[in-house]
């Protein structure tokens, strides 16, 4: 394109050299050639920056378009599932779909499944350490986690240092209950698993606030946790 347009005014100015050239003396066609040929050069200097200029904007485009590429793939890497091993614990950490603004605190879908040997019952943890619920449903790419969050979960729990028996009882703020009533266990005592359909000892959260229960052999306790479900991002499943 550049050369055709660069040949197209080098043969339209010759052109008028030669019809303005038929009435001139040697002097005046030699003063015109000199005109036109400052005004070819000008030209080619004008259409030289011209194309240069044409020339940066579609490699910038072009980076630009790159670039944008490689943000998208980099995003898809960060997102797929990874594996890890801590504690001789092998497990699977999965991103956390978004659902809101209508929030399912019971149950959360997370981007892995039997492809990354996702198994129903799973224990799934936040953070590596705190216990959070289990695969209830997989498919290929997805697990369902049912979590402590969800009004029919029921846990068999031990607490303190004396490792006290309750049940924790699931729902938007799950309590640890049927605590014996002479027990030794105070706010800011350690709530960990005891079931035996999950490992042992792993970290629920803390007891908040101890009262008596409606049954008067027992006390029960709020619970607190070290995270904030609504900003839960990721979550580890447990495979081995």
């Amino acid at each position: 394109m550049k050369r055709i347009i660069f040949t197209v005014v080098a043969i339209g100015l010759g052109g008028l050299l030669l019809f303005i050239g038929g009435g001139l003396s040697v002097a005046e066609r030699s003063s015109a050639s000199a005109g036109v040929s400052s005004v070819i050069k000008t030209s080619n200097t004008f259409f030289a920056h011209l194309f240069a200029r044409v020339k940066t904007d579609e490699d910038f485009s072009r980076l630009r378009e790159e670039n944008s590429r490689l943000k998208a793939e980099l995003l898809t890497l960060q997102e797929e599932p990874g594996r890890k091993e801590s504690a001789g614990k092998h497990s699977v950490v999965a991103r956390v779909f978004s659902t809101y603004p209508f929030n399912n605190h019971g149950l959360l879908t997370v981007n892995a499944g039997l492809l990354e040997g996702i198994q129903k019952g799973m224990p799934v943890l936040v953070s590596d350490t705190i216990f959070l619920g289990q695969v209830v449903e997989v498919t290929n790419g997805l697990s369902v986690v049912r979590t402590i969050f969800d009004p029919d979960w029921q846990l068999s729990a031990k607490a303190g240092n004396d490792s006290v028996d309750g049940l924790l009882i699931g729902g938007r703020k799950p309590r640890l209950t049927m605590i014996q009533k002479d027990a030794a266990f105070a706010s800011g005592d350690s709530i960990y698993s005891a079931g035996r359909d999950f490992p042992f000892g792993l970290f629920i959260g803390e007891a908040e606030r101890v009262e008596p229960a409606a049954d008067t052999n027992f006390k029960e306790a709020s619970l607190a946790f070290p995270y904030t479900l609504d900003n839960l991002t990721e979550v580890s499943i447990l495979t081995q």
